[in-house]
């Protein structure tokens, strides 16, 4: 009992040294976007070890931002399909205040929960979705996540996908039905168990 709360312990501690570490660089002003969109976040050395003794580095998703001098909010939402039904899992809205440089997290668990979050200067916010249970899934489940991997501009009003999962009962996962550009056409994740997408918006209104 007593080593599995120690267990735990080194965790959480490793988990703040992320928030630490990363977070930290961004209140600091070490990581700033120079032009106003969001893309992906540059790790240095240190960041890729802590999230690699975490095994974060290949479910965790980090993107920068520099919000346009108009938007008052940056929001994220997150979105399934399952069973050709499209629903809204969260959406999570914070203002900006005046504070244009920030970034947004993505992290994958168990059960296909997704925490998300949202952190700049004027606060941080952060939630997670309800677990998904896919039928079938004990008999095998193929998947596959496309992360944001280059600069993307900011439109006015207008989503940005981030991340989308795609998951496969019994079948090989089509990669290609997971392109990022093409979040909003649901026809190629048509055969799929369940689909996932994040994007993230910047308005100049609530």
């Amino acid at each position: 009992m007593r080593k599995n709360i120690a267990i735990v312990l080194v965790v959480l501690l490793l988990v703040f040294m992320v928030v630490i570490l990363i977070f930290g660089n961004i209140s600091g002003g070490t990581v700033m976007l120079n032009k106003v969109g969001v893309a992906p976040h540059d790790f240095d050395e240190g960041e890729e070890y802590v999230l690699s003794v975490l095994g974060m580095n290949s479910n965790t998703l980090i993107v920068d931002f520099n919000a346009p001098e108009w938007a008052k909010y940056v929001r994220l939402e997150v979105r399934a399909l399952q069973d050709g039904e499209l629903t809204v899992l969260n959406t999570m809205a914070q203002p900006l205040d005046g504070v244009r440089n920030g970034a947004v997290t993505v992290e994958l668990e168990a059960n296909n929960v997704i925490n998300h979050s949202i952190y700049n200067d004027g606060g941080r916010g952060s939630v997670s979705t309800n677990e998904i249970i896919i039928e079938g899934a004990e008999a095998g489940l193929g998947w596959t996540h496309t992360f944001l991997t280059e600069f993307q501009e900011i439109e006015r009003n207008q989503e940005i996908p981030i991340a989308i999962m795609v998951y496969s009962v019994g079948n090989p996962v089509n990669t290609e039905g997971a392109q990022l550009k093409d979040f909003k056409d649901l026809t190629m994740f048509e055969g799929t168990a369940l689909v996932q997408i994040v994007t993230i918006k910047f308005s100049d209104e609530e």
